[in-house]
């Protein structure tokens, strides 16, 4: 097994091996477009009405066949579709296998009393009336097999992909293959990452844009010019960013801004401006196909989905949702039991400590490149704190601000790389358990419990768990029914670790040895040799 001899592929087969037996099944509002555009051709989700409070009837006027104007009423969606595109190639591949699953259960539901399923054994009362509503339509083997396909063949890959990024860059940055491999996998385990690479979700899709964004616009030398493919594709990621969510419009602008000053100080504010306009280039073709699907669903290019939604949640707050900076929203974004980013991932918390004690020339990043991040964290977290909808993800765990914690963990990889190994050892497993424990049970706060306590609670009484299995046991009443087995979360996981043992070894004997010293990092040729004076 030669080909396994490359350790980024062997990182990224065990992360994706590793998403994939913790995958959730959760239909969320990203389904629904690619279910309609496979099935329809359209945006239209008039057959989904009632199934997400996101989905709304929305009225427009339409061209008519005798060129007068008609007024149409459709159900849409109120976020970007762009985040269920990603879905729509897996999903197409196995539609034969879910047109025969949907079949099988329209089947049942004709069929006697005694055939249909059970009722779906749930404490989220939402959670059983959805399952109630789906299995009335004959969609619960649809959707549950949806679920995983997306989760398994999208998700998780694209998770895995962007952890084979993280080690791609520490490896340029010089940190050495044993010490950057650790640090990847603590990425991978220890951070939300894992946490959101359960299901569907537009999140870690703007977490990707984000990241690319920043490799594309990061040089190792201040002096160095940035070749114009990079910037347009720096552009452009960034205005798939856009294209994914309104608050990708942040980082698209910190970041543009955070290298136009770099290049400023070095080449001169004319060449930088000229140089940037490929990055403006880039950015355009997503954001026009976000304004083409705004158009196409609500008559209206520019205003955002959640100003036609009806006033429901926290719409009815501030403009649509978003007001001025709320310190509440601000202090529960960081450290709430319910989707707080340091209480989901304590080893983050590594990135707030100071990084002045450390030479400059051998840093991970340089000070503008490191400015620029904070600058970025400090926007994004504003943001976040005028939306009011930030309060709603105790009933998903943290997400919104899941964009930044690439950024921070590079920070935290500073510090790690520098600690003896035993330590990182300790910190990393410290780091690593409470992320794990979190997506294994995967409890979302109610009235009387909050997430991250709740979920170490059950871990202690119940042990190892699964989400799709607990979902699988749910839909299963009968508790001498095989799903029931308590066994099989453990036998589940030793079959995967046993798995990604293999990989390893099998790929480790055809590795060839590192160098004794640390690879050179990649250095971009230079245009102008003039020194930034604190990078």
């Amino acid at each position: 097994m030669k080909f396994l001899a490359s350790r980024k592929l062997r990182i990224f087969l065990i992360c994706w091996a590793v998403y994939t037996v913790h995958f959730a099944t959760n239909v969320v509002r990203e389904h629904y477009p690619a279910f309609s555009l496979l099935e329809d051709g359209d945006l239209e989700l008039d057959e989904y009405m009632g199934f997400h409070p996101d989905i709304f009837w929305h009225q427009k006027t339409v061209p008519g066949p005798d060129g007068e104007e008609l007024l149409v009423e459709h159900a849409y969606v109120g976020n970007q579709i762009t985040g269920s595109l990603p879905a729509l190639i897996p999903l197409f591949v196995f539609s034969p296998v879910l047109d025969r699953l949907e079949a099988r259960s329209k089947a049942k539901l004709a069929g006697s009393d005694e055939t249909r399923p059970a009722d779906f054994d749930s404490e989220y009362p939402n959670r059983v009336r959805f399952m109630r509503l789906v299995r009335d339509h004959g969609l619960e083997l649809r959707f549950g097999a949806a679920t995983a396909i997306t989760s398994v063949f999208c998700m998780a890959p694209i998770c895995a992909w962007l952890v084979a990024l993280m080690y791609a860059f520490l490896r340029a940055r010089g940190v050495d293959r044993r010490r950057a491999t650790g640090l990847a996998f603590l990425f991978a385990f220890a951070t939300p990452l894992f946490y959101r690479a359960a299901y569907l979700n537009h999140n870690v899709f703007l977490t990707v844009t984000v990241f690319l964004t920043f490799l594309l616009t990061a040089t190792t030398r201040a002096d160095a010019a940035l070749p114009s493919w990079r910037l347009l594709g720096a552009g452009f990621c960034a205005g798939l960013g856009v294209a994914l969510d309104y608050a990708g419009a942040i980082p698209l602008l910190v970041l543009y801004l955070g290298w136009l000053v770099r290049r400023w100080r070095v080449a001169g504010f004319g060449r930088a401006f000229g140089q940037s306009l490929f990055y403006v280039l880039g950015s355009i073709p997503p954001v026009a196909f976000l304004c083409w699907t705004q158009h196409a669903m609500y008559g209206d290019w520019f205003q955002p989905g959640q100003s036609h939604m009806p006033l429901v949640n926290y719409a009815d707050q501030g403009w649509h949702g978003m007001t001025l900076p709320d310190p509440e929203i601000i202090r529960d974004s960081l450290i709430s039991w319910d989707y707080g980013m340091f209480s989901f991932a304590p080893l983050l918390a590594l990135a707030l400590l100071p990084l002045f004690f450390y030479r400059r020339e051998g840093r991970l990043l340089g000070s503008g490149q490191a400015r620029t991040i904070w600058a970025l964290a400090l926007a994004f977290l504003l943001f976040q704190a005028a939306n009011q909808y930030s309060r709603m993800q105790f009933n998903t765990g943290f997400r919104y601000l899941m964009p930044l914690v690439p950024l921070l963990f590079v920070f935290v990889a500073e510090h790690l790389r520098r600690l003896p190994l035993f330590l990182v050892w300790l910190l990393g497993l410290a780091g690593a358990l409470p992320v794990w424990v979190l997506a294994m049970v995967r409890f979302t706060a109610n009235e009387d419990r909050h997430a991250v306590p709740e979920c170490w609670r059950r871990f202690l009484h119940d042990g190892l768990q699964l989400p799709w299995l607990n979902t699988l046991r749910q839909s299963v009443t009968d508790p001498d029914h095989v799903v029931h087995w308590r066994a099989w979360p453990f036998l589940i996981l030793a079959a995967t670790g046993l798995k990604c043992w293999f990989l390893w070894r099998a790929g480790a004997r055809h590795e060839l040895p590192e160098p004794t010293s640390a690879p050179e990092p990649i250095r971009p040729r230079p245009v102008e040799v003039v020194a930034e004076p604190d990078a």
